[in-house]
C-alpha cells in the first residue's frame, strides 16, 4: 500500500495534517496535496459514519426478526439518539477527565466528572432498548476505517 493511502487512513481516524506528515516522514505540503488530489474530503463525505453503520444494522436486524411498526423504528432512533449523547459524554470525560476541578468564590476543589454517571445510564438505557426489541449489539466498529482483510 502506497503512502498517500495509509496517510487516508490515518486522515480517516481524525490524525492531525501535521502528525501525518511526520508520520510518513514527508512536508506538510505533500500530506495536503495528497488530501486535494486524492479527494479525502470528499471520500470521508461519501462513507457511512459509524452511526450510519449501527442504525442500519440495527433496521436490518429487525426485518430480519419480522419485527415491524413505527414504534420499534421510532425506538431505533431513540438508540441512536442516545448513541449520540453516549459520544458527546465520553468525549466530555476525554477532555475534562473523571475528575474536575472547581471553583465557587474563595472554594475550590476536585469533584467527580457528572458525565461519568451520566454516562451509565445511558449505557443502560440503550440496552434495555436493545433488549425490548430483542436485537444484539453491533460488532462492526473494529470494521469500520478497516479495509484490510488481513487477521
Amino acid at each position: 500500500m502506497k503512502n498517500y493511502e495509509e496517510a487516508y487512513k490515518d486522515y480517516r481516524n481524525n490524525m492531525s495534517l501535521k502528525d501525518i506528515a511526520e508520520k510518513y516522514n514527508v512536508k506538510l505540503n505533500t500530506v495536503n496535496s495528497w488530501r486535494k488530489r486524492y479527494s479525502w474530503v470528499e471520500k470521508l463525505r461519501q462513507e457511512p459514519t459509524l452511526r450510519d453503520e449501527i442504525k442500519n444494522n440495527l433496521l436490518r436486524q429487525l426485518e430480519e426478526n419480522n419485527i415491524s411498526g413505527k414504534h420499534f423504528i421510532d425506538l431505533i432512533e431513540d438508540y441512536m439518539n442516545f448513541f449520540d449523547i453516549k459520544n458527546e459524554l465520553q468525549e466530555d470525560i476525554k477532555q475534562r477527565g473523571a475528575m474536575t476541578y472547581w471553583t465557587r468564590g474563595r472554594e475550590s476543589g476536585w469533584k467527580k466528572n457528572e458525565s461519568l454517571d451520566a454516562l451509565n445510564k445511558v449505557n443502560t438505557q440503550m440496552l434495555k432498548i436493545l433488549s425490548e426489541l430483542r436485537l444484539k449489539p453491533v460488532e462492526i466498529a473494529a470494521s469500520i476505517g478497516d479495509d484490510d482483510d488481513e487477521i
